[in-house]
C-alpha cells in the first residue's frame, strides 16, 4: 500500500512527504531496582515507525500477543491525528521479548499540538505503566515459557500481589532507562528532542 501525501498532513496543513522514515528497532538494556525484589535485569525492545503497520514487523507475533490484526491495520484511515496504533506495550516471540512501539507521524501530531515535552512525556509515562506491568509479572512468574498464559499478579496489596510502591520504582527506572533511546529515535519526527538527552 502506497501512502499518498494527505496520510501526512498535520493540522497546519503542512505535508510531512510521502514515507521516507522507516521502522527503527532497539534493544535497550535495563536494571530496575526495587525494595521487594532487589534488581530485577532484562531488556525491552523499543521501536518506532511512520504508522501503525509498521509495529507488525517488530516480531513475527505481534498480532497474537496484542490481539490487533495486520487486515485492521492495513484498512484503517490513519491520519496523523488518528492512528490505529499511537503506542503499544506488549509481549512478542512466544513470550520472550517485552517491546514499546511508538507510531512517529502521531507523535509529531502531539508534539505540534500539546509542545513536544507534553507528548514525550504522556507517551512515555502511559506505556511504561504498561512496561512495568509486563516487566515485573515475567520476573514474578520465572520467566517461563508460559508464563503469559498464567495468572498475572494484581497490582495492589494482597500477599501474592505487585504493591504500588514495587510498582512506582519499576515505571521511574524502566521510563529512565528507555527516555535516552526514545527520544533519539523519536527526534526523527520531532526534531526539536535532538541532542536534549546527551
Amino acid at each position: 500500500m502506497k501512502a499518498s501525501n494527505d496520510f501526512y498532513r498535520n493540522m497546519f496543513g503542512q505535508c510531512f512527504g510521502p514515507v521516507t522514515r522507516s521502522l527503527e528497532v532497539r534493544e535497550v538494556d535495563l536494571s530496575v531496582r526495587t525494595g521487594r525484589y532487589g534488581v530485577i535485569r532484562g531488556s525491552i525492545v523499543l521501536a518506532i515507525g511512520p504508522r501503525s503497520l509498521d509495529m507488525y514487523d517488530v516480531g513475527s507475533d505481534v498480532s497474537e500477543f496484542t490481539g490487533l490484526s495486520r487486515e485492521d491495520a492495513l484498512s484503517y484511515n490513519e491520519s496523523p491525528s488518528d492512528a490505529f496504533v499511537y503506542g503499544m506495550a506488549n509481549v512478542m516471540n512466544g513470550g520472550s521479548d517485552i517491546f514499546f512501539f511508538t507510531n512517529g507521524t502521531r507523535l509529531a501530531y502531539e508534539a505540534r499540538k500539546n509542545g513536544m515535552c507534553s507528548a514525550v512525556m504522556e507517551q512515555v509515562s502511559h506505556e511504561c505503566v504498561h512496561l512495568a506491568r509486563l516487566f515485573l509479572t515475567r520476573h514474578i512468574l520465572g520467566g517461563s515459557r508460559d508464563w503469559t498464559k498464567s495468572a498475572w499478579p494484581s497490582i495492589g496489596d494482597g500477599p501474592d500481589d505487585i504493591d504500588e510502591e514495587t510498582f512506582a520504582e519499576a515505571v521511574g527506572y524502566i521510563s529512565m532507562g528507555i527516555l535516552k533511546d526514545f527520544m533519539d529515535m523519536a527526534s526523527v519526527y520531532v526534531p526539536n528532542l535532538s541532542g536534549l538527552m546527551s
